[in-house]
């Protein structure tokens, strides 16, 4: 029970890294294709080859554990990557080559297979873990990245293009939202408001945590009260009977003084008469044997 409360909590905090602690936002990681993508299809595009390498080459590294110096295992890693690479490529264009060629993608697909996000995250964390917590780790960063260049990819393409999904929106377009650099504004802007929800969401928890303890301080000072009021019940109740005790002593003092007074003249003539009768119990045995030569005298005469 307590393994299962524990998982649920690392997987919400897990989730949570999605917007507080975004891969791309937070540790600038997949930067490449986020400024590259200028519309929604090739955001799309990025989003599922950086899944197929990210969580491929996680589970991989994490399954095969390889213990080798970090200048050795850093190529075995984009190795890894390349291979699954080719299962990226055959994936998109499956999804839509078109597109592909007419944003010019490949030269930054290829630099996917070996982003920081795939290579170094492979060698910090999953490395480390079971393959299950690989997997679920790379799950969270391709959720994140995908929020990320998705969102951006589309107001770029809504603002530069005035399309979405290449459906005409209006005619009004602002140039340069297309250009590369504003790839890198639009990531500013983009970590500032997550860095504001992250903000958000910390004074709510504080808040709640703040009320929590606050609770908890009333609900202990009425414990507290209550054990109080029942201690001082329990101590005058106790000092109500020692004073009844005390009244009941007093009052029984005096017939008690009296019956010792009546008692006293009693046990006295009491003592007077067992004096006088082993008095008389004396004389008759010191006369005793006088009596007895008496009488042996008169037999003799």
């Amino acid at each position: 029970m307590a393994s299962s409360s524990y998982t649920k909590s690392r997987i919400g905090k897990k989730f949570t890294a999605i917007w507080r602690k975004n891969i791309v936002l937070s540790m600038g990681m997949g930067l490449v294709p986020v400024i590259a993508a200028s519309s929604l299809r090739a955001g799309i595009i990025f989003s599922i080859m950086m899944c197929v390498l990210t969580i491929s080459t996680y589970g991989m590294v994490a399954f095969l554990k390889i213990k080798k110096p970090k200048y050795l295992r850093i190529p075995i890693y984009a190795l890894i990557s390349g291979i699954f690479y080719i299962l990226g490529i055959l994936v998109v264009y499956a999804y839509n080559p078109m597109v592909i060629l007419e944003e010019n993608l490949m030269l930054y697909l290829y630099i996917a297979a070996l982003d920081a996000m795939v290579i170094f995250r492979a060698d910090q964390f999953a490395r480390h873990n079971r393959v299950s917590i690989a997997l679920l780790d790379g799950i969270i960063n391709v959720i994140g990245f995908a929020v990320v260049i998705l969102l951006l990819s589309s107001i770029r393409e809504i603002l530069g293009n005035g399309t979405i999904y290449g459906i005409r929106l209006f005619s009004f377009t602002i140039p340069g939202v297309s250009r590369i650099y504003f790839g890198f504004f639009g990531a500013g802007l983009l970590a500032a408001l997550f860095n504001a929800i992250g903000g958000w969401q910390d004074h709510l928890i504080q808040k709640r945590r703040d009320e929590q303890d606050s609770k908890d301080l009333r609900k202990r000072e009425r414990a507290e009260l209550k054990a109080f009021n029942t201690l001082e019940a329990k101590e005058k109740k106790l000092k109500e009977k020692e004073e009844k005790q005390s009244q009941r002593t007093k009052a029984d003092k005096p017939k008690k003084e009296k019956k010792r007074k009546k008692d006293v003249p009693a046990a006295g003539e009491q003592a007077i008469d067992s004096s006088i009768d082993s008095g008389q119990q004396g004389v008759s045995a010191e006369q005793a044997p006088l009596l007895a030569v008496q009488e042996e005298d008169g037999e003799g005469q």
